[in-house]
């Protein structure tokens, strides 16, 4: 469903702030974007991460009928690096507005939810989630996905909890802009259908496959991609004979 496309579609690299975008399409049909802005805050040894997202779905007239004509969803979040981040997402389907909040403390969950179908209020406790899609967000989380045969994830959009079993399909090359780039793909499976998701070795998302009703949907990132630390140049130190050449030659012993 769109929701979960939603908010699987994004992740990021372990940096102080992050921005990436991902084209949303329908049969190859370019329909909606989604921009997504990570940063960490506070000292060394308890940093903050931060998560802002928003996410517009437009198809009125587009070529073919796609379900919901039109969505907008935002998502903040927020936890120390490492642990569960709490979240507050909002969205407008069709003019239909709903929210959850879930609020993570280490005894388990607190969610809450207006719009959507269920209970307002829901305790959950610790062990009853092992991912959400917020920690889906962060390379270290995604990262973890190996680690799990069966994953229990609580949805920010709509405050639920399922159970998917975990499929490595192995590596892969994707395009992104200009750049292709290997990648590691996980399915994750449900009895009634999968997603597919394509992650650098960084943990950032490239690319997911989900179902929309009968069809599929393509989350793509636009490039182009981030460059690794080691991309960069790394300026040395001068050696002992060129600090003493530019200082006019060596020095005398005393």
């Amino acid at each position: 469903m769109l929701t979960t496309l939603i908010a699987f579609a994004t992740a990021a690299i372990a940096a102080p702030e992050s921005t990436f975008s991902w084209q949303l399409s329908v049969d190859g049909q370019p329909v909606g974007t989604r921009h997504v802005r990570i940063h960490t805050e506070g000292p060394g040894t308890s940093p903050m991460r931060f998560v802002e997202a928003f996410t517009t779905w437009e198809t009125l007239g587009t070529k073919r009928s796609v379900e919901p004509p039109s969505y907008q969803h935002r998502l903040t979040a927020s936890g120390p690096v490492g642990e569960p981040a709490s979240f507050h997402s909002t969205q407008r389907i069709d003019g239909r507005a709903s929210e959850v909040q879930a609020r993570y403390t280490p005894m388990g969950w607190r969610v809450t939810g207006t719009g959507l179908p269920g209970p307002d209020e829901r305790i959950l406790r610790g062990d009853r989630v092992d991912l959400t899609t917020v920690d889906l967000l962060d390379p270290h989380a995604l990262a973890r996905l190996q680690d799990f045969d069966q994953l229990r994830l609580l949805d920010a959009t709509t405050g639920a909890v399922t159970t998917f079993t975990v499929v490595s399909m192995g590596p892969r090359q994707v395009t992104v802009g200009d750049d292709t780039v290997w990648t590691d793909g996980w399915e994750l499976r449900t009895a009634e259908t999968s997603w597919r998701l394509h992650l650098t070795t960084a943990g950032l998302m490239v690319r997911l496959d989900a179902p929309l009703g009968s069809r599929r949907v393509v989350a793509e990132l636009l490039g182009p991609l981030p460059r690794p630390a080691d991309d960069f140049q790394v300026e040395l130190l001068p050696t002992v004979e060129e600090v003493e050449a530019a200082d006019g030659g060596p020095t005398p012993p005393p």
